[in-house]
This record gives structure tokens, sequence and C-alpha cells, in this order.
């Protein structure tokens, strides 16, 4: 029987990407894994396994759980919604970058509690999750597009992360960030997320 070669489309070559921490390749897949703290291997069943038994819904997944996703975020009411989204048992994939983006994008201020969520805020949280996620994986991480003729550099890769005293590209506003109240660096414009 005679193998066929396969044309794959809107592959990108990742071997210069920064964010690459482990590759493996073998005859039939390629395994790339990008910004990995901590890289664990075995031979059991991963899934079967703490930590990954307890993570939450993939949102880069096929099939969003969003249920699910859903039915977690609600069993931490009292956190801020910018720590939520960094809680890999409630939803796996969101990292700290894409935390003060899909707020921004979603206009949620991120020192809302969960609970104080009304279920519009909720609707766009959950469809700014996914698509805000696929387009910076898709764009090399990037989480705003150029303008005609801008330069293409670090400050004009991001609405809000890591643009702290910069101009908001929305409002004109300052960019604020916080380092005390959430665990992570939170960036936000106090302006747009009102």
């Amino acid at each position: 029987m005679e193998k066929k070669s396969v044309l794959v489309k809107n592959v990108r070559d990742v071997r210069n990407d920064s964010r690459v921490r482990l590759t493996i390749i073998t005859k039939e897949k390629v395994l790339v894994e990008f910004n990995g703290p901590i890289l664990q291997f075995s031979i059991d069943n991963p899934a079967k396994k703490e930590p990954i038994k307890s993570l939450g819904p993939d949102c880069l997944d096929e099939i969003f759980d969003l249920d699910e996703a859903k039915k977690r975020l609600q069993t931490k009411s009292q956190l801020l919604i910018s720590e939520a989204l960094l809680d890999q048992k409630i939803i796996s994939g969101i990292g700290n970058k894409y935390k003060s983006e899909i707020l921004f994008i979603c206009k949620i201020w991120p020192f809302k509690q969960i609970s104080k969520l009304d279920p519009t805020e909720e609707k766009i949280l959950f469809e700014g999750i996914t698509r805000i996620l696929k387009y910076g994986y898709t764009n090399l991480g990037r989480t705003r597009q150029l303008l005609e003729n801008e330069k293409n550099s670090w400050n004009t890769r991001h609405w809000v992360f890591r643009r702290s005293g910069k101009l908001c590209w929305i409002c004109q506003s300052e960019i604020k960030s916080e380092r005390t109240v959430t665990s992570r660096s939170t960036f936000w414009c106090p302006k747009c997320q009102q």
C-alpha cells in the first residue's frame, strides 16, 4: 500500500519562536510546548494524574466546555475576575498577558468579584476568552492588530499588557498596573473598563 503525503495548510514554522520550550518530533506527529514553566514526563496517562486531572476546560479546545467553565467559575464567586482567569482549575490556558487583554477587550473591571458580574458581562467574557486566545495563538502572541503604517514593536503588540503609563489606544487615558491586590501584575484602562 502506497503512503500518500498530506499537505497541511496554515502550519507555522515555530523553530525560531522564543516561546517554544520543548519540541518532540516523531514519525507521525510534532508536539510543540510554549511557555511552560514546569515540564513533567511520565509513562502514565497524564489526564488521570494531578495536576492535569483537576484542570478546567481548555479554552483552545475545538469543543470548549462552556457549561463546565461557567460552573467552575461560579464555585469561586468571591474571587476577583482577574484572579479567577489565572486559576487553571476553573479554565485552563489563560496566562497573565491574556488575563489583562481579555478583560480590556471585554471592557470588564479587573477587580470585580465574580459574584458581581452581570449575565451580559459573563456572556461577553466567555465569548471573548476563546476568540482572543485563538487570535493570539495564530498571531504569535499579538492581541492587537497593527494600524496601517504602524511600526511593529513591543509597544504595539497589546492593548494594555505591559503598557503601564502609556496611553490607551481607545480613549487616550493612562494605562494602569497593579501588583499587590492580585497575585500577578494586572494592566487595565481606568476609563474603558469602568
